[in-house]
């Protein structure tokens, strides 16, 4: 516990990483902004059998459709929350040696570290799971101001807090494994990029961490939990091996 409360404090002291949680907040802040005003229009328009049009030519049952964008608002910051990921990764890899100064068992240290990461994450997810319920809230206030308390959108976006930190520490292995941010970089972007190009399968699709993440939090499948654990597991395991062989 000691050496977590050490690993704690010295991620509070340390102002880039302020400036990145507070840079992606704010870039989270003004894209949801943006949607404000036409997802109220939207809601607005709900027609007397229930359905709502947030697409055009896309009418479905509004509570579902406004449940799913809201967790879908928290999913498209897992483009960037990865990348915080790898900063602190990159960051606990230059600390390396002065850390194991006081402690000088590696996998005592690893487990410290990447708890104190995974906390700082946590947070971090959370505050972006409750801007996108806030602001679904001011669209629905004047027809479901409960929707955003409703048992759907709870659960959404904990599925989503829980995804967000998993995948943003594949992030942190990545950066631990290479000692430096760029590696984790490079991998975060390089694992993006393949969903985004679309360039495999749909079964190999599925075995990705971004599509993991959508199958689980949006569709509700277990297979994207196991997907993103398995992902997770094993970029850690790499970490910890790394760590454990470093300048010996």
């Amino acid at each position: 516990m000691s050496a977590l409360r050490a690993e704690l404090f010295t991620l509070r002291t340390s102002r880039s990483l302020w400036i990145g949680f507070a840079l992606l907040l704010a870039l989270h802040v003004v894209v949801l902004w943006q949607g404000l005003a036409p997802t109220t229009a939207a809601v607005d328009a709900i027609a007397p059998d229930g359905t709502i049009e947030i697409f055009t030519g896309e009418r479905r049952p509004a509570a579902a459709a406004l449940v799913e964008l809201t967790a879908g608002g928290s999913l498209q910051m897992c483009i960037f929350l990865p990348v915080l990921g790898a900063l602190l990764g990159g960051r606990e890899a230059r600390r390396l040696a002065a850390g194991l100064l006081a402690v000088p068992q590696r996998h005592r240290l690893f487990a410290a570290k990447t708890a104190a990461a995974a906390l700082w994450l946590l947070v971090l997810a959370t505050l972006v799971a409750l801007c996108s319920m806030a602001c679904t809230y001011l669209s629905v206030r004047a027809w479901n101001p409960g929707l955003v308390w409703q048992a759907d959108t709870i659960r959404a976006q904990a599925l989503f807090v829980v995804y967000a930190v998993v995948y943003s520490l594949i992030g942190y292995a990545f950066a631990l494994t290479g000692r430096g941010v760029l590696v984790g970089l490079l991998g975060v972007v390089a694992m993006t990029a393949l969903t985004m190009v679309q360039v495999a399968g749909p079964w190999l699709d599925a075995l990705l961490p971004l599509s993991a993440g959508i199958h689980l939090v949006l569709e509700g499948r277990p297979s994207g939990a196991l997907v993103i654990a398995g992902w997770s597991a094993a970029a850690l395991t790499g970490a910890l091996l790394a760590v454990q062989r470093r300048d010996q």
